[in-house]
């Protein structure tokens, strides 16, 4: 099926007619996903045989670098930088070595992994750790959406986990799809009886009605309340047969003097006797449970509270310590330039555990006699937090990752169109919109020696950045 980019970009092409992007070929082969926003990995039909490659929509001229040796069936990617696949006789491999005999269904934009496997159903974090999405083994159309949640059909039936309440249509549904804008959960399916596809909110039929279509996919266009639904008329997916419509779910500012966009008009998709069907929200079932030192604490206090005296009130409170977790070393996403896993992890951060160090404001006045003095609770808008890579045993960080910081810092974005998005994963899962201030080698500036144009006997360079690396990042919000 058509799979769109949070950019809006639309790859396409089934049956060995091609890779495309918008309708134009860029590559001979088939099945091309986002491996991340400027790159696909595809399976690659040629003279030189049948493998699955990335290809880089940036580079001219461009350049097919091959991943695996074994062509696939099927290919789902995250938009991060990784993928998995699948080919009858071979199994399912994802980009970190790991394996298994099962069917590939679905890859989420965390890295997780839906696969069937004759038991169920199951669902491979990007940890490691799996769980149990159903017992069935005639799920279909899964989409995992992150976090735990996904949405599926099972005998014509839609089914969530991990999502809020969800009401839908009656009848045999097909090619579910959910995504979130401002906080509001919208759902698209595909209607066996009519033909039609539809889109609303979880909790609304006021939506859109789409026309048939064979294969469809949706996406939030990154920092605007706008869905981009493509489809496709052909099984084949070949040049001419896709295409999309955007759909303003928010007012949104216009062009300067223009005022505001309003919203497209929504219509009622469930008259008054229309059959309707309710999905409760569940939370993910067979979670596999690991031991990570977590605990809860009890305290209890004792408050004088003031002007009152006559009165003091006892007050309980339980404590919960966010506990930090390492699932990575860090990863940074730029709008256009993409997305980058960092090579070598930090060696000190500033003002990040398991969540943002927000500091509380505290601020003083003198009076006549005294003085006046006033705490309440930082913001999290306050907070700038560092990275620093302290060039312990003389090397700090690959040129090839200081390259990439560098790129990202000296390519601000305008905030009406988007943030940099930073996962500090190896300390925490919470990610955050931010501002990249600065980034410093070997103290003000960029310092840099000839250890950065080292290359190896194939030419590829392997170059290091000697002096200490501090990269700032003024937080905007949690993601």
């Amino acid at each position: 099926m058509p799979i769109l980019n949070r950019s809006g970009q639309i790859s396409h092409g089934q049956d060995g007619y091609g890779a495309f992007i918008n309708n134009v070929k860029v590559a001979d082969g088939d099945n091309p996903h986002w491996y991340n926003q400027i790159t696909l990995v595809y399976q690659h039909i040629g003279v030189d045989g049948t493998y699955l490659a990335l290809y880089d929509t940036l580079l001219s001229p461009p350049v097919v670098a091959q991943i695996h040796p074994t062509g696939a069936v099927r290919i789902y990617a995250s938009g991060f930088g990784q993928y998995a696949a699948w080919s009858p006789g071979v199994g399912t491999w994802a980009w970190d070595g790991w394996t298994t005999p099962g069917v590939l269904t679905d890859m989420g934009p965390d890295a997780a992994i839906a696969y069937i496997d004759g038991s169920g159903t199951h669902v491979r974090e990007k940890t490691g750790t799996e769980w149990l999405l159903t017992d069935s083994n005639t799920a279909s159309d899964v989409r995992l959406l992150g976090e735990g949640r996904a949405i599926w059909v099972d005998g014509g039936t839609l089914k969530t986990v991990g999502l809020p309440t969800l009401k839908v249509l009656a009848g045999q549904l097909r090619r579910p799809e959910a995504v979130v804008i401002d906080n509001k959960w919208w759902v698209e399916y595909f209607i066996e009886a009519t033909g039609e596809t539809v889109i609303h909110p979880f909790d609304s039929f006021d939506g859109y009605q789409l026309g048939p279509q064979i294969r469809s996919d949706m996406n939030v266009l990154e920092g605007t309340g706008t869905i981009r639904f493509a489809w496709g008329t052909s099984d084949h997916e070949e040049a001419g047969t896709i295409f999309y419509r955007d759909i303003l779910t928010l007012p949104m500012p216009g062009p300067p003097g223009t005022g505001v966009i309003p919203a497209e008009p929504t219509v009622p998709l469930a008259p008054p006797g229309t059959p309707t069907v309710t999905i409760p929200g569940l939370a993910p079932t067979g979670t596999a449970v690991s031991s990570d030192g977590s605990m809860t604490l009890t305290s209890t206090a004792t408050f004088g509270v003031a002007a009152a005296a006559e009165e003091l009130v006892m007050l309980p409170i339980d404590i919960f310590p966010a506990y930090p977790s390492e699932s990575g070393h860090g990863r940074i996403v730029h709008p256009i330039l993409g997305a980058f896993d960092y090579e070598v992890k930090p060696d000190e951060w500033v003002n990040i555990d398991a969540d943002a160090i927000i500091p509380p404001v505290w601020a003083s006045s003198r009076t006549l006699t005294s003085a006046a003095n006033v705490l309440w609770q930082g913001h999290l808008r306050d907070v700038v937090v560092e990275e620093r890579w302290k060039a312990l045993g003389g090397l700090a960080m690959p040129i090839t990752q200081l390259r990439m910081l560098l790129a990202i810092w000296t390519s601000p974005m305008d905030p009406d169109v988007g943030y940099v998005h930073w996962f500090p994963n190896y300390i925490t899962q919470v990610g955050f919109k931010v501002l990249p201030l600065q980034l410093s080698a070997g103290g003000q500036g960029i310092e840099f020696d000839d250890v950065v144009n080292y290359k190896d006997e194939h030419g590829e360079p392997i170059g290091w950045i000697t002096a200490p690396v501090t990269f700032q990042l003024k937080l905007v919000e949690r993601l």
